[in-house]
């Protein structure tokens, strides 16, 4: 039977002692970090009332809260300076955290969202509207997020007892909310309407076609008020005063006066 010198036995002790040691020392760094996580607390934005989808956050609807550092998330904020003038992509409850997905910038640009460019159109009436439109009626694409164009409805309509074209301005400088498609390949555009332009629109998308005409930085909204363009009043505008005058009988004598 093999013996153990006292040497050997007595290392042996010392490696478990300092192995047990460094165990302890790191149960009690676990233990340390653990507590501190649990028990320390955290600035956290929450709404301070019941907040609606598509609102702008103001300062009064939020307040700051303490929550444990292990209840807060990544996506919650700190301090309110991040969250206000943005608005609520859905109901944000009273109390709740305000999260980073729970908002969206006011700028489309960023954010993307349609309705908080409606926002900041700053009239509660307008809603995003779609049009279908090609390159041709679409001024080949080239209208961009930003522009104001004026729609343009042609039609044929019952009138007189008989189908007739029409065409009318039926809605003015609206502002366009984004392309459908690109240059080259434009399907359609978003429009902001008012409820009762996006209505006319679709009649008239149901009865004939829409195009657009792009309004310049200084065009006047109201000078496409007009009145509606029919095969009686091209006539009147255009062929009955384009007719050449015909010759006075006093006149038809060859120019000898009696």
């Amino acid at each position: 039977m093999k013996k153990v010198s006292g040497l050997t036995i007595k290392n042996s002790g010392i490696y478990l002692l300092i192995a047990g040691l460094i165990c302890a020392a790191l149960a009690a760094f676990g233990v340390v970090k653990f507590m501190y996580v649990s028990t320390s607390s955290v600035p956290v934005v929450v709404a301070k009332v019941e907040i609606p989808p598509y609102t702008k956050i103001s300062p009064e609807s939020l307040e700051i809260i303490q929550l444990p550092r292990s209840a807060v998330q990544s996506t919650m904020f700190p301090s309110v300076e991040h969250v206000i003038g943005k608005y609520a992509r859905t109901v944000i409850p009273q109390g709740w955290p305000v999260s980073s997905s729970a908002i969206t910038e006011a700028n489309p640009g960023v954010s993307g969202s349609l309705a908080a460019h409606l926002g900041e159109l700053g009239d509660p009436k307008l809603r995003a509207k779609s049009i279908p439109v090609d390159n041709i009626y679409g001024l080949n694409g080239k209208v961009t997020p930003g522009d104001r164009v004026d729609v343009v409805g042609s039609m044929k309509l019952p009138l007189n007892g008989m189908q007739q074209p029409v065409a009318q301005v039926i809605a003015r400088s609206v502002p366009v909310l984004d392309i459908i498609g690109g240059p080259g390949s434009m399907k359609g555009i978003i429009v902001a309407l008012t409820p009762q332009e996006a209505q006319d629109v679709d009649f008239a998308l149901a009865n004939g076609t829409v195009s657009l005409m792009l309004n310049g930085y200084d065009a006047n909204p109201e000078d496409a008020v007009t009145t509606p363009t029919t095969a009686e009043s091209f006539v009147n505008r255009y062929i009955h005063y384009n007719q050449p005058q015909q010759p006075s009988p006093d006149n038809d004598k060859g120019g000898i006066e009696e």
